[in-house]
């Protein structure tokens, strides 16, 4: 696509659910409409769209999700849970 920078929006952190990983799978249903070649169910791992050690080979090689949880399980990012934990959806990121 011949971009020099890619923004994105993460609220793993912060507690912030608007985020781009949560709006990932409408990027993904666009993207399908021009490109027939991705197809939605690719990053469904088990049947279901996750983010934690469940995700598909597909979710987890995703531009989107290596930028959002580069990382990720180095950062301590509530008191009571283990590194690498998602606040926003509520999981451990397995990755």
């Amino acid at each position: 696509m011949d971009v020099d920078f890619v923004l994105i929006i993460f609220g793993g952190y912060s507690y912030y659910s608007g985020d781009d990983i949560n709006k990932f799978l409408w990027m993904v249903r666009i993207a399908g409409g021009v490109y027939p070649r991705v197809k939605e169910e690719d990053y469904y791992g088990k049947g279901n769209y996750r983010i934690d050690s469940g995700a598909s080979e597909t979710m987890s090689n995703s531009l989107m999700y290596r930028l959002s949880f580069y990382r990720f399980d180095e950062v301590q990012t509530a008191y009571s849970k283990p590194k690498g934990y998602d606040n926003v959806r509520n999981a451990q990121i397995g990755v």
